[in-house]
Parts: C-alpha cells; sequence; structure tokens
C-alpha cells in the first residue's frame, strides 16, 4: 500500500518498508528520499487509510525521510533554469552579476553566509532564489533592503526568496556556515599529525 500511496508522488523515492511489531501494536516504518520533508498531517492521512485498509486501528506509521539534495557545478539547484536554460553569452553574465549582487548584498547583513544562490530572468525583470545561514532567520525587511540595494546596483527589478536556516557552527569568537567547516584545509588540517604525538 505504501507504494501504491508513493507512486501519485514522483517527488518521493520509497526505499524500504519494514513492518515492526511492538507491545502497543505494528509500526510500519516507510523509509523513503524526497527533496521537502513529509508533513504529519500526509502521515496522519496514510495512517488511517493503513488502519482502515489493515482493519487494525493500533497500527502506527513512522517516515524516515533522507532528504535529497540535486547539485550541479554551479551549486545546488534552486531554479532549474538558472542550471540548465539554454542562454547567451551576454544572459548568462547578466544572471551572474544578478546572483552575486545579491550574494554581496545578503552576506552584507549580520551573520550571513549564502550557501546556494539561482537567478532567473521574467518579464518584469529578475527571479532570485537563495539558501542561506545564520544565528537568526532573516525578517521580510532584510530580504525588501537587498531587493532595492541590488535593484539600484544592477538598473534591474529583482523578487527575491530566501530560504533561511539558523544551521551554523559557533565556536568562542565567530560564527561560520557549517559547510565551511568542511573545506578541504579543515579535512587536511583533521587528518594531519598531532605536532605533539610521538
Amino acid at each position: 500500500m505504501a507504494r501504491e500511496v508513493v507512486a501519485t508522488r514522483p517527488d518521493i523515492v520509497l526505499q524500504d518498508v519494514e513492518l515492526v511489531n511492538l507491545p502497543t501494536g505494528p509500526v510500519l516504518i516507510a523509509s523513503i528520499e524526497s527533496p521537502r520533508l513529509p508533513n504529519p498531517s500526509r502521515i496522519a492521512r496514510f495512517e488511517a487509510l493503513l488502519r482502515e485498509r489493515l482493519g487494525e486501528q493500533r497500527v502506527r506509521v513512522i517516515v524516515r525521510a533522507a532528504e535529497s539534495v540535486d547539485i550541479t557545478s554551479k551549486g545546488r539547484i534552486l531554479f532549474g533554469g538558472a542550471h540548465f536554460g539554454g542562454t547567451s553569452e551576454e544572459e548568462a553574465r547578466r544572471r551572474r552579476t544578478i546572483e552575486e549582487t545579491v550574494r554581496a548584498n545578503l552576506q552584507g547583513l549580520p551573520d550571513t553566509f549564502v550557501t546556494a544562490i539561482d537567478a532567473v530572468r521574467q518579464d518584469s525583470g529578475w527571479a532570485v532564489r537563495a539558501e542561506v545561514v545564520g544565528p537568526r532567520v532573516l525578517a521580510p525587511g532584510d530580504v525588501h533592503t537587498v531587493e532595492e540595494r541590488t535593484a539600484k546596483a544592477t538598473g534591474e527589478p529583482v523578487d527575491l526568496a530566501v530560504r533561511a536556516r539558523t544551521d551554523v557552527l559557533v565556536t568562542a569568537k565567530q560564527y561560520r556556515a557549517v559547510r565551511d567547516a568542511q573545506l578541504p584545509e579543515d579535512r587536511d588540517a583533521l587528518s594531519a599529525p598531532d605536532p605533539g604525538s610521538p
């Protein structure tokens, strides 16, 4: 039945289904891969459907989700058109200018790190999606300020949407994006022998 439900959702890949019998009743564990975490209300609907079909009211459902991320040499895909759109060299240059200007304006905000950014041209200007991490979630006013600064610098209107996460590494001296903690030089430093060791 889990496979039937997933078949209607092309964004979900069902990896495994396991049935565990606990003293409190059976538990169905469905392992999935998806670009988004499942909504608890959808899980509740699936659980109700499963109970009805099996005639077992004690059955529970756990969804074990692995988030899938699509990445090209440009970075994480936020807009497919920014990675695969057939554009002229001039259009590609303009996109890079917009993306780098938005990146600079976002990173001009206190302790804000841009981990991915994509821009695509629209009739009204540029639509830009960015993923940022920091110790706080940005406010709508912050996003509006970045839109205005970018439009002023580039001469083109920008409609910005930001996915913000508080996924940062905090040390006694600074904030850093978690991805920055795994740069090659950091890995080399971690694998190098301790100077004090024999």
